[in-house]
């Protein structure tokens, strides 16, 4: 299926973590791109590798060629033409795919802390 890309977000990048914290609140974004943002009515599991199913809010399709992992994370800054303030922070669930049409569809669960862009 192909999503026409109504909204705009950016791939944020964790900052290296220093010292003995194995995790960082730091981090870097890319320019804004365009993007589709399916919200789900309600959790929902998806399994991309066929192993043990994976609880989602959502799903972000991504233009084809946008590079992006599971441990990045993604800011929907722009929802169907509106600025969000603030913007909304997304972590990536399982590893991203590409469509048949070339798109990269993420699942997403709402990130439960802040990401502070350095």
């Amino acid at each position: 299926m192909v999503y026409k890309k109504i909204d705009r977000c950016r791939v944020l990048s964790e900052v290296a973590p220093t010292g003995r914290d194995s995790r960082s609140d730091s981090w870097t974004q890319g320019s804004e791109i365009a993007c589709r943002f399916l919200r789900k009515g309600r959790a929902s599991e998806h399994s991309t590798t066929g192993a043990e199913p994976i609880l989602t809010d959502a799903a972000i399709v991504l233009p084809q060629g946008t590079s992006v992992t599971n441990k990045q994370a993604l800011r929907l800054t722009n929802r169907k033409g509106s600025a969000l303030s603030p913007p909304e922070d997304y972590e990536i669930i399982g590893e991203p795919w590409t469509q048949g049409s070339g798109d990269i569809m993420c699942y997403v669960r709402r990130s439960p802390r802040s990401l502070t862009v350095a």
